[in-house]
């Protein structure tokens, strides 16, 4: 968990990756070392991601009450030995209650142009909301076996 500061507030960072979105132990111990966002950079494959890349950046954020940001490379990529690989995309940003602030849907590009373009996504994350909300739902207090 690293620290970083906005707005003369200091919010603590979580780094996973896409792997690591299957597991909502290591969410849950980010946000009990501290964690106010949990980021995920991915290159989910294009069918994995399609089914399970918004589930899962939405479960994270409710199983840890953690704002989750979702960076995710989307596209063909081509290996040296012709083989392409196709990621899915769709960076996200979702908040510590599990909706989706904003995202960056490339899916609607063609081929051609899917590799060139980039967007940015933003969302504010709210600490004064966020505490209230972790109040009113102490899950943590909850656990039982983790």
């Amino acid at each position: 968990v690293a620290p970083i500061e906005a707005n003369n507030l200091v919010y603590q960072l979580g780094m996973m990756v896409c792997f690591d979105l299957r597991f909502p132990a290591l969410a849950q111990r980010l946000r009990q070392a501290g964690a106010d966002l949990l980021s995920a950079p991915s290159a989910f494959t294009y069918l994995t991601g399609q089914a399970h890349w918004s589930l899962l950046l939405q479960a994270r954020a409710l199983d840890s009450q953690c704002m989750v940001i979702g960076a995710a490379q989307g596209g063909d990529h081509a290996y040296k030995n012709g083989n392409i690989r196709q990621t899915w995309g769709h960076t996200a940003i979702t908040d510590f209650n599990g909706t989706v602030k904003d995202c960056y849907d490339n899916s609607h590009l063609d081929n051609q142009t899917q590799d060139k373009n980039y967007a940015l996504v933003f969302a504010d994350l709210d600490k004064h909301a966020q505490e209230q909300a972790r109040q009113k739902l102490p899950i943590f207090q909850c656990h039982r076996l983790a």
